[in-house]
This record gives structure tokens, sequence and C-alpha cells, in this order.
């Protein structure tokens, strides 16, 4: 037996949920729901107490039906058939430190998922280790959630499920103090791995260590990667990396805003706004914040929801700052990159007010 779950998201941006409970036959419904072609659902099951998460779809025009398949599978607690065929580690300069991405791609090739609930982890062994390199700090996995099935203490990760069938990701980051001309790091990989990865931007930090070799690099999302491949690595085996830092200056009179643009969605319910700040810093080499201090900070109303922020820029670190905001840390590099902020702002009543004022001076407005 298991539990259908459904959000229904809608073009208002509300999302409600349905849920129902299947036959004998693992067949279950949902009647009654709009078929609106820009309403879309999510579908997805729970089986054994294992979300297991279904598939995006939308109705075409006028049909009234749509078909769904959600493969679940048997629980079990051994681990002998997962193993990790790939850890590809992104490294980010961010000036006074390094930014480091772990993923670490988990095969499981049995037919069942292995998964220890809470209850049973006192004696269990998780389905995979992994551990820090000494001195990290600000352990975060993405959009800043930590899964049920993911521990983190004294800088040693265990994950204990859900592991599906077939192979899956698991990523986490962290920061890395580094100063002067060059940076050594040592990883362990308690689970071991068949394959290393290392990826730098372009123009970013340049690794070195024994069996890493350069491959052809890559464009991703839009941005240019070196590649380097490393070695096989037994349970427990270390990776020594020595990473060549580029240069950078702290000289705040080369940064400056050239632009901050805000475009503005009112519905009923908030005032939706996207901020995009153009930052641009003369000369050939980035510019970096002295010790203490930031690049930028832009602070947001107070009652601001729902706070985003990107960047374009490898370099550029950005965090959360009190009352709302945001802080602009790292290494900004020459010429112009952009920080984009979104957030909401409740309507009260029929209008909604917005004030903002900026650090620096800002020359355009759009």
């Amino acid at each position: 037996e298991s539990r259908g779950l459904g959000d229904v998201y809608q073009r208002q941006g509300l999302a409600g949920m349905r849920h129902g409970v299947s036959d004998a036959e693992g067949r279950f419904s949902f009647e009654g729901v709009a078929n609106d072609p820009a309403t879309p659902y999510l579908i997805g099951a729970e089986y054994q107490g294992v979300p297991y998460p279904g598939t995006r779809v939308a109705f075409a025009p006028v049909e009234l039906e749509r078909e769904v398949e959600i493969r679940v599978a048997e629980v079990t607690n051994e681990t002998q058939d997962v193993s990790v065929p790939l850890v590809r580690l992104r490294i980010d300069w961010l000036g006074a430190r390094l930014r480091v991405v772990e993923s670490l791609t988990i095969r499981n090739r049995s037919s069942r998922t292995v998964y220890l609930p809470a209850d049973a982890r006192g004696t269990g062994s998780p389905a995979l280790r992994a551990q820090l390199p000494a001195g990290a700090e600000d352990f975060l996995m993405p959009h800043g959630r930590q899964p049920e099935g993911v521990e983190h203490r004294d800088g040693k990760v265990a994950f204990w499920g859900p592991v599906y069938p077939g192979e899956q990701d698991l990523s986490f980051s962290y920061l890395i103090p580094a100063s002067g001309e060059k940076a050594e790091i040592e990883l362990a990989f308690p689970s071991g791995t068949e394959r290393i990865e290392v990826l730098v931007p372009t123009g970013g930090a340049t690794p070195s260590g024994e069996r890493l070799v350069e491959k052809e690099p890559k464009t991703l999302e839009g941005r240019s990667f070196r590649i380097f491949e490393g070695p096989a690595l037994a349970p427990g085996e270390p990776l020594a990396l020595s990473l060549d830092l580029p240069p950078a200056r702290v000289d705040p009179d080369s940064f400056e805003v050239a632009e901050a643009r805000l475009l503005l969605n009112l519905d009923d319910a908030a005032l939706g706004v996207r901020e995009t700040h153009v930052i641009k810093v003369d000369g050939e080499t980035g510019v970096t914040p002295a010790p203490g201090e930031s690049l930028l900070r832009i602070q947001l109303p107070e009652a601001s929801q729902n706070v985003h922020f990107s960047s374009n820029a490898a370099g550029l670190s950005l965090k959360p700052i009190p009352r709302g905001g945001i802080e602009v840390g790292g290494v900004a590099p020459p010429g112009e990159s952009t920080v984009a902020v979104d957030y909401r702002i409740p309507v009260d009543g029929n209008s909604v007010d917005l004030f903002r004022s900026f650090e620096k001076r800002v020359p355009l407005l759009g």
C-alpha cells in the first residue's frame, strides 16, 4: 500500500496538496482537478516510509485524463551494493577562502531501496560516509536544507538513505581558509571512489596533485571550467591538492555599482521584486575586501519574505545579513558582473509601499 502525494501549482503562485491511498495493486487517482494546461502538477508517492519523487505533469488542451507511473521498491538496510563511482569537486576561489562543492554519484546495484530510519541507526551502518578536510567550515546542502537521511557532525557526513536503485547524486559545500599564493587541501573519502573530477572556473585557482591530469575544458551553465581528472581511491585513501591562487587586490576605489535594476510584479497577495545590481571593477585583476569588511551590503526592506540571491561571478560570495539583506564578499572579477536578489513584500490592504536605499552611489536606476 502506498500513499500518493500531489502538489498543485497554480498561476497565482499558491500551492495546494492532495493525498490519496492506493489499492492493493498500487493504483490511486485524483479526481476533480483543473485541466488548465497552465497548471502543472507534481505527483509522487510514499512506500514503506520512503518518498519517491514522481514526475511533473500538465494537461494538454481539452485533455481530461493523465496517467502517471511511479516506480517504488522494497526497502533494505543492507549497504554492500552501494558504491561511489564518481566524486566531483568544484572549487571556487573567494579571495580569503575557497568554496568547495562536493558532488558524490552514488550507485545502488540492487533492485531495492537502501534506507535506515532514525530509530535503527544506532546499530546500523550508513549507506555512505564523507569527511570534510581540516579547517572546513560553513557546511551547507543545496537550498540550505539538510535532508532527514543526512547527518553532519564534527566534520563527518553520514548518509542513511534513501538510496534508490540506479544512480543519484549527493551534494554539499563548505569553505576553506586560503591566503597568499597557494592553498593546500587534503581530502579523505571514507567510502572511496572509482574516479575523481576537479572543476575550477577559467581564471580561478589552478589545482595540481599526484596523478591529476587536465582534460578538455567544458562550458557549464554558461561558464567555462577547466577539468582535472584524478585516480580511483580506496576507502579512506586521501587526495592531496595544491592550488595556485590568482592575484587579487584590496582597492575599494576600483569597485563600483554601475547600475541597479528593479523588476516589479504586483498581485493581490504580494509585490514581487527582482533586483539586479551591476558591479564594475576597473583594471585587470579582481578586487577583494579588506579583512573583516565586505565589498557591498544590500539592505532589503524589513517586510521582505522569500529572499533568494545569486550571482553570475564565481568568485563572489553571498550571504544573508541581520534584519534582511545580502553581504557581498569574495573576489569581484575585472569588468562587469551582476548580483541578483529576489524577494516578496506582502500587500496590506489595497496598496504596498517600497522604500529603497543603497550603500554605494548608484548612477543609474531602472
